[in-house]
């Protein structure tokens, strides 16, 4: 069975109606300050023309500006904007004098607490975007969008449940099922209107801020910072960190839109995806709390950038007075992923569907074969018994061997199997004990399987561990783990028996064979009292065993379509 995706426990823990309407509350009761994270400093953003800025001097300070330039070969336009700096330098000085050194070219113990106050703040974030940007970002979004774009999301979700649309399908082959989806497919995107697209474009620009802001390399600022000195107040050079300021300007140049209560309310329930299956989990609670601890790391870059002035500073250390940060673009590609996640979502349905439609008439043949209306079932390997949802990729297999071993094996064809067993003289002995083994074998199936079954029962191992787990509290996911995990194991037992099966079907189907139409030397030799074996019965006895070596034939192959499909689904 493969995982039960994160999209589908998101959607199946969210779809009652209690929790839609819960979730529609949150909507519009929840909310970020808009306070923005960066507050713009029109006079820093500003483009300085320097020729302008030349021409706006006073004349005593052009004269300054001409000797200097001759005495030291600069070009005048470089030294307005060195004066310009050290302006820039004195409002530095204005905002905090303990952020900067100037004169030692050195950075200070505000820069070194601001900087590790960022570092803590990202770690609130750290769990949900490692889990959205490890492997799930498809599920994440397409999640996001099923709570911003409810009605194509609910016409997704029908469109790819094929098995709620079998009786439409009926008579389709997979590539008509295919051809329908793209249509369908193709319709239901039109829905996706424009305000639609830059409403979750803005939420995925956001997230990639986020994993920005998370993902920077804090430790590589502060481990530069000596702070091993007694005494004294951490400092580093402004050299030593250049780079990695640099690269901090540009994260939070990025960082100055406040993001959607709505993101973060998503990124609380795909957090918390697992919990989400307790009834106790009180979402309206959780969301709230997740909403204040965000506002509180939200405030803390709006405390960064309030006591560092970074752009100036940036200015500054890069000696360009029109320097500015270089926001990271993102988000672009949430389109591209959402569409991407509902194909390979059909892909996975057209797959379990035509498996099931194959497994069904294998079923059918298989009911055919064996001369019944239904298979003979085990008492406590079945579907449902344990825990919904977990599949049982031996059960076909086990039922059909189980049945037409009960019914045809050990009826019908019994009696000319053991007139040979008793009876035959076989030319070679290797041919009788080929035939007695596997005829034992099958023989003592039904036996076998009652005593692998009793695994699963209240008293046998793999059912006492699975009871126990019933009873625990847990989150269901996790519980459906676990139980999940002793039915694998207990089933390996069926998976040998359905081996061992295969290898003495096709055993015996060669002895049989051989008896009826082999040659004289062969590998699988006739009987030498083949002409009178069964004595008055002799021809219809040698037909009996002719029609059970096509019979077995029939039912291995269907053994192993049904064994290979188990595994598969």
């Amino acid at each position: 069975m493969g995982q039960i995706s994160v999209f589908d426990t998101l959607v199946k823990t969210l779809s009652t109606q209690e929790r839609k309407d819960l979730l529609q509350e949150l909507k519009h009761t929840l909310s970020l300050r808009d306070e923005p994270l960066y507050q713009k400093n029109p006079a820093s953003e500003e483009f300085i023309n320097l020729e302008k800025e030349y021409g706006d001097l006073g004349f005593l300070t052009k004269i300054i500006i001409f000797i200097k330039s001759v005495f030291t070969g600069k070009d005048r336009l470089i030294l307005v904007e060195q004066t310009l700096l050290l302006k820039l330098e004195k409002q530095i000085r204005n905002v905090n004098p303990g952020i900067m050194d100037f004169t030692g070219g050195k950075y200070l113990k505000v820069m070194y607490d601001a900087v590790e106050q960022l570092s803590n703040a990202s770690r609130f974030f750290h769990k949900p975007i490692r889990s959205v940007y490890s492997s799930e970002k498809m599920d994440f979004f397409s999640f996001l969008a099923g709570m911003e774009i409810e009605r194509v999301h609910d016409e997704l979700l029908k469109v790819t449940n094929l098995f709620n649309r079998s009786s439409e399908l009926r008579g389709k082959n997979e590539y008509e099922i295919r051809n329908d989806f793209e249509e369908q497919f193709k319709n239901i995107l039109t829905q996706v209107t424009k305000e639609d697209r830059e409403r979750m474009y803005g939420h995925a620009k956001s997230l990639d801020r986020i994993r920005s802001f998370v993902d920077f390399p804090y430790t590589s600022i502060l481990e530069k910072f000596h702070t091993d000195v007694p005494e004294t107040d951490p400092w580093c050079s402004h050299k030593d960190i250049e780079k990695r300021i640099i690269e901090l300007g540009d994260m939070l140049a990025g960082l100055n839109a406040v993001p959607d209560a709505r993101l973060m309310q998503a990124l609380c329930l795909f957090q918390n995806r697992e919990e989400l299956e307790s009834e106790e989990f009180d979402m309206r609670m959780q969301v709230k709390k997740y909403i204040d601890k965000a506002e509180q790391s939200l405030d803390i870059i709006r405390d960064f950038n309030r006591i560092i002035p970074l752009p100036d500073i940036l200015k500054y250390i890069k000696n360009n007075i029109n320097y500015h940060p270089s926001a990271a673009g993102g988000g672009e590609d949430w389109f591209q992923l959402f569409k991407k996640f509902w194909r390979g979502r059909f892909e996975d349905c057209v797959q379990s569907f035509m498996r099931e439609q194959k497994r069904k008439r294998l079923i059918e043949d298989a009911l055919e074969l064996a001369g019944v209306k239904q298979f003979n079932y085990l008492q406590y390997y079945r579907q449902g018994e344990w825990f919904k949802g977990i599949s049982l990729p031996c059960e076909s297999s086990v039922l059909f061997i189980k049945t037409f071993i009960e019914t045809v094996f050990l009826g019908s064809m019994q009696r000319a199997l053991k007139i040979v067993l008793l009876n035959g003289e076989f030319y070679k002995d290797q041919n009788r004990q080929e035939f007695s083994d596997s005829f034992s074998f099958l023989n003592n199936i039904p036996g076998r399987l009652e005593e692998i079954d009793k695994e699963f029962s209240p008293q046998g191992t793999a059912g006492q561990a699975i009871e126990r787990l019933k009873g625990d509290v847990m989150v269901s996911r996790l519980k459906f783990r676990q139980i999940e995990h002793h039915v694998r194991g207990a089933e390996h037992q069926f998976e040998e028996l359905i081996k061992g099966s295969l290898r003495h079907l096709k055993q015996l189907i060669s002895v049989l064979k051989g008896i009826t139409h082999g040659e004289v030397g062969g590998k699988y030799d006739t009987l030498s009292n083949r002409q009178y074996i069964g004595g008055r019965e002799n021809k219809t006895l040698l037909e009996e065993i002719d029609s059970a070596g096509a019979v077995l034939d029939k039912a291995l192959n269907l053994l192993y379509d049904l064994n290979d499909l188990g595994r598969a689904g």
